[in-house]
């Protein structure tokens, strides 16, 4: 996800849009279309900064009414499940379709022992508080690590990099 579609949620299909008047469908226009993805990458990290996490989300459940997880609803996960986000680890700021707390007081935590998550902890400045938790098991084996993200009655879940 680019800094602009965190920000402008159409902005992923503007971007198509774009692509597909530039020619870059198919042929030389996917090379290109390569290229923008790359550079996109390379936003995401500006953003995020060099030590980022780039994060994807593979589930998403709800809290329901008698206390239990269940999916959430089909339109939720639909737009939920891949999406996309960064996370600055020098300021907990979280930037994306899913955790974005820009608008939200973020306190990081991170632990230095090697079995120990990195959190972020974001509540609202508003009067209406809300709090956001998200836990990143960066000493997990392989290039991805496993988080969970918990946003008023959902649980995202899913893998993060650096």
């Amino acid at each position: 996800m680019t800094a602009l579609e965190s920000r402008v949620p159409f902005a992923s299909t503007l971007a198509m849009l774009i692509a597909g008047a530039l020619g870059c469908a198919g042929g030389d226009g996917a090379a290109r279309m390569q290229r923008l993805e790359s550079e996109n990458a390379t936003l995401r990290r500006t953003i995020g900064g060099p030590n980022a996490y780039d994060c994807k989300v593979l589930e998403v459940k709800e809290l329901q009414d008698d206390g239990k997880l269940v999916e959430a609803a089909a339109a939720f996960r639909a737009q939920s499940v891949g999406a996309t986000f960064v996370v600055n680890r020098e300021t907990g700021v979280i930037t994306g379709a899913v955790g974005g707390n820009g608008n939200f007081d973020t306190w990081t935590v991170t632990f230095t022992p090697p079995d120990n998550p990195f959190y972020v902890v974001s509540t609202t400045r508003s009067p209406h508080r809300n709090v956001e938790y998200l836990s990143v098991r960066d000493w997990a084996e392989g290039q991805d690590k496993p988080f969970v993200l918990a946003e008023s009655s959902h649980v995202f879940s899913g893998v993060c990099r650096r």
